[in-house]
């Protein structure tokens, strides 16, 4: 028996329910290559989307209040403005580094050296974070949830402890 022949024998033996979900993955396929497609215009509005969602919630999980209509006027006029709190600080850097690695992921590789540069980038506008740009965590910290007064109400989630990175 040919290796066809058994190969073939083996796609009878697939029951239907399995069969449905490999047309609708075929289907989901089908519709990824078509969007890749898309107009240059409406490729730029859809990018540009997720650059803001995905900074404004990146930075509001750290304590930010911006909302994703705030993020997008502050980088509406990028360029104009001057970043004096932590929250616009900190989006401009999310922002720009995000950016940068939709634009340029195919060139990027990955190591410890891309990284510290990546949160040398990240942190590059936000003045508080000076000392600790690019390098490894050095102290404890917490995220937490605060009031409307800036008052800490709840612990969002407990970061990795400092003594379990790497000191150089």
């Amino acid at each position: 028996m040919t290796r066809n022949k058994r190969f073939e024998q083996r796609l009878e033996n697939i029951p239907a329910a399995i069969w449905s979900k490999l047309v609708q993955i075929d289907e989901l396929k089908g519709r990824w290559i078509a969007g890749a497609q898309l107009n240059p215009q409406v490729l730029g509005r859809l990018k540009r989307s997720v650059l803001v969602t995905s900074t404004g919630a990146s930075t509001r999980i750290e304590g930010a209040h911006l909302s994703d209509e705030d993020v997008e006027k502050l980088v509406r006029g990028l360029s104009l403005q001057r970043f004096l709190n932590r929250d616009k600080q900190e989006v401009k850097g999310y922002y720009e580094l995000l950016e940068n690695v939709f634009d340029s992921w195919r060139h990027i590789g990955f190591s410890e050296s891309v990284i510290k540069h990546f949160h040398k980038e990240l942190l590059k506008y936000a003045c508080k974070d000076e000392l600790h740009r690019g390098e490894y965590k050095k102290k404890e910290n917490t995220v937490k949830m605060v009031n409307a007064d800036g008052k800490p109400i709840a612990t969002l989630f407990e970061t990795t402890p400092a003594y379990l990175t790497l000191k150089v």
